[in-house]
C-alpha cells in the first residue's frame, strides 16, 4: 500500500480529509489512560466547517498514531501527504469496526449482507452510539452508522 503509515493512523482514528491535513502533533494525546485525538474547529475563509471533537484511538492500535508522531515538533502537521479520497470510506469502515469490537467484546459485528436491521437487538446499541459519538455524528444518526460504518453499505433500515 502507498501510504501504509497514514493509513493504519486513519484506521486507528478515523478523521475526514479536511480533519487530517489540518491536524498537528501537538494534538494527539492521553486523556484518562487512553489515546485520543482532539480535532480543532476548522474556520476556512470565515467559514465553520467542521466542529470540535475527541476521537478514541481503537485499543490495540496505539502504535499506529503514535509511530507517526514520535520525535517530532507539536507544531508540525501530523500528514505531509493523505491516502485517495475513494479509501477513505475503506477507512472509516475499519475504523467504527474496531471501535465497535473494542466497546462490545463478544458481540459478533452486524452481518454485512443484512438487510434489514429492525431492532436494537441486531447491534449493541450503546457501542454503536460510541462510533457515531467518535464519527462526529448525532445519536439520531445510529441507524446511518451501523449501516455505513460497521457494516458496510448492504444493510438498510426497515
Amino acid at each position: 500500500m502507498r501510504w501504509e503509515t497514514e493509513s493504519n493512523f486513519l484506521r486507528a482514528c478515523w478523521l475526514d480529509r479536511l480533519e487530517a491535513r489540518c491536524l498537528f502533533v501537538r494534538d494527539v494525546g492521553w486523556k484518562e489512560g487512553r489515546l485520543y485525538v482532539f480535532v480543532r474547529k476548522i474556520v476556512i475563509k470565515g467559514r465553520v466547517l467542521g466542529g470540535e471533537r475527541v476521537v478514541p484511538v481503537v485499543p490495540g492500535r496505539e502504535h499506529a498514531v503514535l509511530r507517526m508522531i514520535e520525535g517530532r515538533d507539536p507544531e508540525e502537521r501530523v500528514f505531509t501527504h493523505l491516502p485517495r479520497r475513494r479509501e477513505f470510506c475503506t477507512l472509516r469502515r475499519q475504523y467504527g469496526q474496531g471501535l465497535y469490537r473494542s466497546s462490545a467484546p463478544g458481540r459478533k459485528l452486524p452481518a454485512p449482507n443484512k438487510r434489514h436491521l429492525s431492532s436494537p437487538d441486531d447491534y449493541d446499541e450503546a457501542a454503536a452510539k460510541e462510533v457515531a459519538k467518535a464519527l462526529g455524528r448525532s445519536d439520531l444518526d445510529i441507524d446511518h452508522v451501523v449501516r455505513f460504518s460497521i457494516c458496510g453499505r448492504n444493510a438498510t433500515p426497515k
